[in-house]
């Protein structure tokens, strides 16, 4: 969802998937999958649909 979104976009942002889950309970995430942004928990335990993406990234961008 994520590259869709910022293929929508017209985006090209470089982001890393994180499996460990050693390092998932470090940053406080608890329900996969999850998204973090700037040491943020933006998105956590569900997957959202292109459209929604867009807006999360659009609101995390602003920020």
């Amino acid at each position: 969802m994520v590259d869709a979104a910022l293929k929508k976009m017209n985006l090209n942002y470089r982001y890393e998937l994180i499996e460990n889950p050693i390092i998932l309970k470090e940053m406080g995430i608890t329900n996969t999958p999850a998204m973090v942004i700037n040491g943020k928990i933006i998105l956590e335990g569900r997957i959202p649909n292109v459209l929604e993406m867009m807006e999360i990234l659009k609101k995390a961008f602003n920020e």
